[in-house]
């Protein structure tokens, strides 16, 4: 799919596409199933071929993922009760919300950053932090920092792996960055508010 879409669009088109891609994952809980790691991920392989300009597709998906989210936290606040209620979320499988709702519950304000790195949940937690009421300002700094790091660090690890890694395998890497991060970051943030921010 990712190779076929290079392949066949201009440039410009693209960069238009994936960060539409990227708003609609992080936006519209109905989305949950777009491809945002291995997306990024062999964008950043197709930026160490050289077929693609880091410098005007790094921004435009940074700012698709963080107003992606913004959209997706107040279309919770104002319409998700209503959504849950009629049985708009009915489609979405009730794991998926039980999976999300674990997380939030974990891990806090600090799950709009951490669920960047985790399918589905990125999706599903904005949405889900809007229900919840979360206070907007400190969304948009877990949602801001959360962007410009996932964006950043698996187009990155895509572009230093470029020369290495086919795009068949793509989806092996993407899975063992995102375990590190879920599993390891974690331990970091409390050993972060435990001794540096007690």
């Amino acid at each position: 799919m990712i190779q076929h879409l290079i392949s066949s669009l201009s440039t410009e088109t693209i960069y238009a596409v994936v960060g539409l891609i990227v708003f609609l994952e992080s936006a519209i809980v109905f989305f949950f199933f777009l491809p945002g790691d291995s997306l990024l991920f062999s964008l950043g392989i197709y930026i160490s071929y050289g077929l693609l300009d880091a410098h005007v597709l790094l921004p435009v998906l940074i700012v698709a993922a963080i107003l992606g989210n913004m959209v997706g936290y107040w279309l919770g606040k104002y319409f998700g009760q209503k959504w849950i209620r009629v049985g708009y979320t009915k489609y979405i499988k009730p794991e998926y919300f039980r999976k999300s709702e674990k997380f939030f519950s974990n891990y806090g304000s600090v799950s709009v950053f951490l669920s960047r790195f985790v399918p589905i949940v990125r999706t599903i937690m904005p949405f889900l932090a809007g229900i919840a009421s979360m206070k907007k300002n400190k969304f948009t700094v877990f949602s801001i920092v959360g962007g410009v790091v996932w964006v950043s660090v698996v187009v990155s690890v895509g572009y230093f792996f470029g020369n290495t890694v086919s795009i068949a395998n793509v989806e092996k890497f993407v899975l063992l960055l995102m375990l590190f991060v879920v599993f390891i970051v974690p331990f970091i943030m409390k050993y972060v508010k435990k001794y540096i921010l007690k």
